[in-house]
């Protein structure tokens, strides 16, 4: 996926999800399988239908973690690739990451954020994860961050 090889990523996430190789109850996973899909041409559909099954698994789990923000973070996100930006920035809001060290949560709250509109908060974010070691990499090779990584604003370095 980060290689921008996202047939190759669909493939490989489809096989994480198949009876003989993974696991088709891992909301991981459809959320991966759907990541991967939006890049590929004609398969915005079938995208949005994976981010709704990782959804759906993930529900449960916030209920018996509330306040988990690892989870709670892949749920916004979720919801804002969906489009939901009330819903997605409701779930942002119940986040407590002040005090967490979960540099993945940064990341995945700050592209929520940029996601849903809310630049100077996904700036904060991303920036906050980069300082607890997200890798550089994976932030430039996000898709979704490209119109970020222009702003004026953004010096990760």
């Amino acid at each position: 996926f980060f290689r921008g090889d996202y047939l190759e990523a669909v493939n490989a996430f489809e096989a994480a999800l198949s009876p003989r190789l993974g696991n088709a109850n891992d909301y991981l996973a459809w959320a991966n399988l759907a990541d991967a899909l939006l890049w590929v041409p004609g398969k915005k559909r079938e995208a949005i239908k994976n981010y709704n099954r990782a959804i759906e698994l993930l529900s449960p789990l916030l209920l018996k973690h509330p306040g988990d923000s690892k989870l709670y973070s892949r749920m916004a996100l979720y919801v804002a690739r969906l489009g939901n930006r009330e819903e997605s920035k409701k779930i942002l809001e119940q986040i407590m990451i002040e005090d967490t060290s979960d540099l993945d949560a940064h990341f995945r709250i700050g592209l929520a954020y940029e996601l849903i509109g809310e630049r100077s908060l996904a700036l904060k974010e991303i920036r906050t994860a980069r300082k607890l070691g997200y890798p550089l990499g994976n932030i430039e090779a996000e898709p979704d961050l490209e119109s970020l990584r222009r702003d004026p604003h953004y010096d990760l370095r």
